[in-house]
């Protein structure tokens, strides 16, 4: 009897540590962001009208002629701000192209730009917007 108590102890402990490792903990750190095209985006005309919409977020350009935005926190959330400040500005970029001076300058409707993250080494893929309005709007 004691044996079986003895090994229900060890496999409590083995499954009390393997929950303790799992991915159920946080990520902490600095996340990078980028916008990424895939069609000929001359000058980064496009790539440049997030600027404003990271800067809302939060984030911080990591210097003048780079492309990647810098945010510091929890994944979960930093992932989830600046995420929604890239589909609403893509959204608004699509909807209001005279606004952004894009109305016939840039043929991008079917075309399709991509936030991409990084977490230390891994990158992935945090959302994509396929705009869908005619390029005169």
């Amino acid at each position: 009897m004691k044996k079986i108590i003895a090994i229900a102890a060890v496999i409590a402990a083995i499954v009390g540590s393997a929950f303790a490792t799992s991915s159920c903990t946080k990520q902490e750190g600095d996340f990078m962001y980028e916008v990424k095209v895939d069609f000929f985006d001359n000058m980064d005309v496009l790539k440049s009208k997030f600027d404003d919409a990271f800067k809302e977020a939060g984030c911080d350009k990591l210097s003048p002629t780079s492309s990647l935005w810098h945010l510091n926190g929890e994944k979960n959330a930093c992932d989830a701000k600046v995420k929604n400040a890239f589909l609403a500005k893509a959204k608004d970029i699509d909807n209001n192209r005279s606004k952004y001076g894009l109305a016939g300058a840039l043929a991008i409707k079917g075309q399709k730009v991509t936030l991409e993250a990084q977490y230390g080494n891994e990158k992935y893929t945090l959302a994509t917007y396929t705009f869908q309005q005619d390029d005169a709007k």
